[in-house]
C-alpha cells in the first residue's frame, strides 16, 4: 500500500482541524495510508524539511500567514526539494496568479469544499502512482521493504565479491544482495549515475559538489572518480534545467 506523508502549514488552527478532518475522512474512504504533520509557524516547517528533504510527499499550505506568507515558503521548499505537491489554501484568489511561480498544484480557497479536497487528492494520488516507480527490496536480513526509487539517494557496493549493497534513504539504509552494474541497467531510464564504480547516485538528490565528492541531501558524500566528473555535472545541470520547468 503507497503511503503518503503531509505536512499542513496554517496559522490559524481552525482550518488546520478543518483539513485535518478532511484527511481522516479521505483515508477512511479510500482506505490510503497517510501520515500527517501540522504547523501553525511556517518557519518550524521549513526546518524540518530543512533538516529532513524527504519527510513529505505532499504540503498544504496558507498563504497568508504572518512569519513568512506561503509563496515565500514554498519558494524556500523547493530550493530544498522540488518534487513535492504543494496546495496553497487562500481566502483570496487573487493571490492565485501570483502562486503560478512556485508551480504548485493546486490552489484551494477557502472555505473548503470536501468534493473539491477529495478530488485534489485523487488526481495527486494518480499523479503519485503514474510518476514514481515502487521496487521491493530483499535485504540479507531475508525481510522486504517496499521503496520508492524517488527517495533513494544513491546506491553502494559494500562487498563486491559477496555482492552486498546498501541502499541510502535520507533515514536509514537497506542492506541487499546484488551487482551495481545490474542496477544500472535497471536504472538508466531514471536520474541514476555511475559516479564511482562503488557508487550508482539518484541526480534529483545531488546537494552540492566538493573536490572530487558529491554531497547528497542528507550531507553523505560520496567520491566521483576523474574520468566522470564532468559528464556527472552535465548531467547534473539538464536535470536542474528540466525541474525548473516543471
Amino acid at each position: 500500500m503507497l503511503h503518503l506523508n503531509i505536512g499542513i502549514c496554517d496559522d490559524d488552527k481552525l482550518y488546520i482541524k478543518e483539513i485535518t478532518k478532511l484527511l481522516d475522512r479521505y483515508m477512511i474512504q479510500y482506505d490510503i495510508d497517510i501520515s500527517y504533520d501540522t504547523f501553525t509557524s511556517p518557519l518550524v516547517l521549513l526546518n524540518r524539511i530543512s533538516t529532513t528533504p524527504g519527510c513529505y510527499d505532499i504540503l498544504f499550505l496558507d498563504v497568508e500567514m504572518s512569519e513568512m506568507n506561503g509563496l515565500e515558503l514554498s519558494e524556500k521548499i523547493r530550493s530544498i526539494r522540488r518534487n513535492i505537491y504543494t496546495i496553497f489554501i487562500s481566502n483570496y484568489p487573487k493571490y492565485m496568479q501570483d502562486s503560478f511561480r512556485v508551480h504548485p498544484f493546486y490552489y484551494l480557497v477557502k472555505p473548503l469544499s470536501a468534493e473539491t479536497f477529495t478530488n485534489i487528492m485523487n488526481d495527486i494520488l494518480s499523479a503519485i502512482q503514474s510518476e514514481h516507480k515502487l521496487v521491493t527490496l530483499l535485504q540479507t536480513d531475508r525481510s522486504e521493504e517496499t521503496v520508492d526509487l524517488g527517495d533513494i539517494l544513491c546506491i553502494e557496493v559494500t562487498d563486491g565479491k559477496k555482492e552486498l549493497l546498501d541502499f541510502h534513504l535520507f533515514d536509514h539504509i537497506l542492506h541487499a544482495k546484488g551487482k551495481i552494474s545490474a542496477w544500472q541497467e535497471k536504472l538508466a531510464s531514471y536520474d541514476f549515475f555511475p559516479c564511482h564504480r562503488k557508487y550508482l547516485v539518484n541526480l534529483t538528490h545531488i546537494h552540492y559538489f566538493e573536490k572530487n565528492h558529491v554531497i547528497l541531501d542528507n550531507g553523505f558524500s560520496i567520491p566521483i572518480s576523474r574520468g566522470n566528473e564532468k559528464i556527472l555535472k552535465d548531467r547534473y545541470n539538464n536535470n536542474i534545467v528540466r525541474l525548473k520547468k516543471l
